[in-house]
């Protein structure tokens, strides 16, 4: 799709451009885009989409994906691309706030690998919920931490549990089950302590 200075210096006329003459064309290109650099952002929003939508209303192709997830009800998590949040708003995650869907996609959009991750509710307590996650996979802390904030239940406590490696009942049945043959696989107490368990939980 053309920009909105293209289709304005093409639109200019053969008048225009042959008074232009010489070296001028190139200069009327960049007076154009100077003139035009500030409707360039309204004009892609505002281009009809082939779906029939403007550009501003289409997920597929709005610039800004965020402030339709705002528009809808659904405030979009910061430090996500362009792509991470068009599919944040896609699945409209504060419609089923504080339920564990929610909450496992919150996570899930700050974790990276085969994205382990445990949930657990009533953890010790009607009004404690753990999130389990390991450290190695987690794209930005900080982050993660936020979504999860966002997206629990009011009045619950919610406990970040960031682990290094697999837990030692993990160890036991699925590489033990003696220390003779756990530390055939792992050499190393830091290779078994960094261990994380096969396949996504």
């Amino acid at each position: 799709m053309s920009t909105f200075a293209e289709r304005v210096h093409d639109n200019l006329g053969p008048a225009l451009h042959a008074a232009a003459g010489g070296d001028g064309p190139q200069l009327l290109i960049d007076l154009v885009d100077a003139l035009t650099a500030g409707v360039e952002r309204s004009d892609q929003l505002t281009t009809e989409t082939p779906g029939g939508w403007l550009a501003a209303f289409d997920l597929a192709t709005t610039p800004e994906p965020a402030w339709l997830g705002n528009l809808t009800g659904t405030q979009v998590p910061g430090g996500l691309t362009l792509e991470q949040q068009r599919a944040y708003v896609l699945q409209r995650p504060s419609w089923r706030r504080g339920t564990l869907r929610a909450l496992r996609q919150a996570a899930l959009a700050y974790l990276t690998g085969a994205q382990h991750l445990e949930v657990v509710e009533r953890d010790g307590s009607p009004w404690r919920l753990t999130v389990r996650v390991f450290a190695a996979e987690i794209s930005d802390q900080a982050a993660l931490r936020a979504a999860l904030l966002e997206q629990k239940p009011v009045g619950i406590v919610l406990n970040l549990d960031i682990r290094l490696g697999a837990s030692f009942e993990h160890m036991r049945t699925q590489h033990g089950p003696t220390f003779t043959s756990a530390r055939a696989q792992f050499p190393t107490f830091s290779d078994a302590k960094t261990h994380l368990p096969e396949g996504a939980s």
